[in-house]
């Protein structure tokens, strides 16, 4: 006799993956508490959308999981981020740009009020960035470091990265 080859032993539905899977007839199912054999018809789950035959990602999800993975949201996007955070913190708390006239006193003064935001964000972002990457097996103190400079574009590459750094 033949065990099921869901992962979870679901001898109907979906597995726990949403794999496609068939159940011999015969089969013992040796996740299940009775171990019961299954006799119906086989059974193919229905394939969640994202997901294509050899289990890779498709569709929509994979494409923002490409470009979060690629060097230019990396290196660009997050580098942007970067200097203007420090462009904000400069701006509002050197007092250079308004003395300069870039900026106005005005505007120094919201900016102040600001910040702060700012920077509670990426504290908050910083532990789920910590749970995610110890769960996917990353390196969680570049994570953290990661996020608390760049806030939650550093959290959604990490939270769709791959397993392996």
């Amino acid at each position: 006799m033949q065990s099921c080859v869901c992962p979870r032993g679901v001898l109907s539905g979906l597995c726990t993956q949403n794999r496609l899977w068939t159940a011999p007839a015969g089969a013992i199912c040796l996740h299940s508490p009775t171990q019961q054999k299954y006799s119906g018809p086989r059974i193919k789950a229905q394939r969640s959308e994202s997901e294509a035959s050899d289990g890779s990602l498709e569709g929509p999800l994979a494409s923002v999981k490409q470009i979060a993975s690629s060097n230019a949201y990396k290196w660009g996007f997050e580098g942007v981020i970067a200097v203007g955070l420090f462009m904000l913190v400069d701006a509002a708390y050197s007092g250079d740009w308004s003395r300069i006239g870039a900026i106005s006193k005005e505007t120094e003064t919201q900016l102040k009020g600001v910040a702060p935001l700012v920077g509670v964000f990426h504290l908050l972002c910083a532990p789920v960035a910590a749970i995610v990457a110890s769960r996917r097996g990353l390196s969680t103190p570049k994570a953290v470091a990661k996020t608390l400079l760049i806030g939650g574009p550093a959290l959604f590459e990490i939270v769709l990265s791959d397993t392996t750094e």
